[in-house]
């Protein structure tokens, strides 16, 4: 083959690489918030005082979350529909379980859903 012969992509394909790296981009700008606010409430709930948990009333819980969901700012969750608090004799399991709606583009939504167990003894 010649050097002649090898023009390189088209303005098509070129436009299509662009539209779908623009695509992803915005991807990732609407939903990675959301997964990193997630990653931040595993860790506040990790945090918990695990030998305190179970002694612990369901307001004393409750007020702890709040607290260190304020300051690592996760301020749009509604900790008393998200955090569920399950007793029994021997341990304390929090459930956390929610969605998150995100609007794309026109009438195209993404529901993300969010759901993990945290077991005090």
């Amino acid at each position: 083959m010649t050097a002649a012969k090898q023009r390189g992509m088209a303005l098509m394909v070129w436009l299509l690489v662009a539209t779908l790296i623009a695509s992803v981009v915005m991807l990732v700008l609407r939903l990675g918030p959301h997964y990193l606010d997630f990653r931040t409430i595993q860790m506040v709930m990790n945090r918990l005082p695990a030998s305190e948990v179970h002694l612990m009333t369901t307001e004393d819980i409750r007020n702890l979350l709040k607290k260190g969901f304020k300051i690592n700012n996760i301020r749009d969750l509604n900790l008393r529909t998200a955090v569920t608090v399950e007793r029994t004799k021997e341990e304390t399991v929090l459930m956390v379980d929610y969605e998150q709606r995100e609007p794309l583009i026109f009438n195209v939504d993404v529901v993300l859903v969010f759901k993990e167990n945290f077991v005090f003894d």
